[in-house]
């Protein structure tokens, strides 16, 4: 008798694209850094960008960003054309481990549910418990993710999942 995780008010849990599965604080202190918190979503692979300016090494744009605006409060400069990927194109242990990838924008995140060729768009910042699938209300907003998401794909060389022949 297993125990389901518990998030509330976050989806899902551990593994999954939903916020339960990758949503986590970062906590960052230090000389010159701005006190108090963000809203603004980031990823752990932002670390190599920061800590790589921060010791005036440079490197390529890639996936990895800069996070030195965002600590120095400034959070609109950061956000402008800040965007996660979270690519899944495998199966994996539970019921909502499955091909998926999301985009998270601002406070828009968009879901491609590879095994059924649907999407789900959600406003995080109303809807933090993923329950209001908005793709077909925000048609805008659907169109200009999906575009971004398919780029990065592109741009990154993502491996997509394949059709099971059997």
């Amino acid at each position: 008798n297993r125990r389901r995780p518990n998030n509330t008010p976050l989806h899902a849990g551990k593994g999954t694209l939903y916020e339960g599965g990758i949503r986590v604080p970062l906590i960052i202190s230090g000389p010159g850094l701005k006190t108090g918190y963000s809203t603004v979503a980031v990823s752990g692979t932002d670390l190599f960008a920061s800590f790589a300016t921060w010791a005036g090494a440079a490197i390529e744009a890639g996936e990895s960003e800069d996070l030195t605006p965002l600590l120095k409060g400034l959070e609109e400069e950061f956000r402008r054309d800040h965007a996660l990927l979270f690519h899944y194109p495998h199966y994996g242990r539970g019921q909502l481990q499955k091909p998926q990838t999301a985009l998270v924008m601002d406070e828009w995140k968009l879901i491609k549910d590879w095994e059924t060729g649907s999407y789900h768009l959600y406003n995080l910042a109303s809807d933090l418990g993923e329950k209001s699938d908005l793709s077909t209300r925000e048609k805008d907003v659907f169109r200009e993710m999906l575009a971004s998401m398919d780029k990065r794909l592109q741009a990154v060389g993502a491996q997509l999942p394949l059709e099971n022949p059997d």
